[in-house]
């Protein structure tokens, strides 16, 4: 089991540094868009102001969904990889979680739920939990 737990942990590192890239080319993406409005609106005196800001909030936002959900899995990776007694907890939390996630969040979430329903996985047999 613990092959599959550090397994997991990699594929959470993994999703976590996809997920921060994925939120820095949405910034990109969105800050270049605001630009061209803005440049937009510099020749034509009817783009109101408030048009060059919305596709800056509207990156930003996403981009700061994305981190959020992106951090969790960079944490849980950690704590399963470094073998810290909470990373068993974090990591079916975090594979929950990342259900939604399709596809890639999906895969790794059930192969998440996969290994803690697996007998063992989460106990030393005696009820006591076992430490990775």
């Amino acid at each position: 089991m613990d092959k599959h737990k550090t397994v997991l942990g990699a594929l959470f590192l993994g999703l976590g540094v996809m997920g921060l890239i994925g939120t820095f080319i949405v910034l990109v993406i969105f800050s270049l868009g605001s630009a061209a409005v803005g440049a937009a609106a510099l020749h034509d005196p009817e783009v109101p102001f408030l048009a060059t800001l919305l596709p800056a909030g509207l990156g930003l936002f996403i981009g700061f969904m994305i981190a959020v959900t992106s951090i969790p899995c960079l944490i849980a990776g950690y704590g399963l990889l470094a073998r810290k007694s909470w990373g068993i907890l974090a990591g079916l939390i975090v594979g929950i979680l990342s259900l939604p996630h399709f596809p890639m969040g999906t895969a790794v979430g059930i192969y998440a739920i996969w290994i803690y329903l697996q007998p063992g996985s989460s106990t030393d047999g005696n009820g006591v939990p076992a430490r990775l």
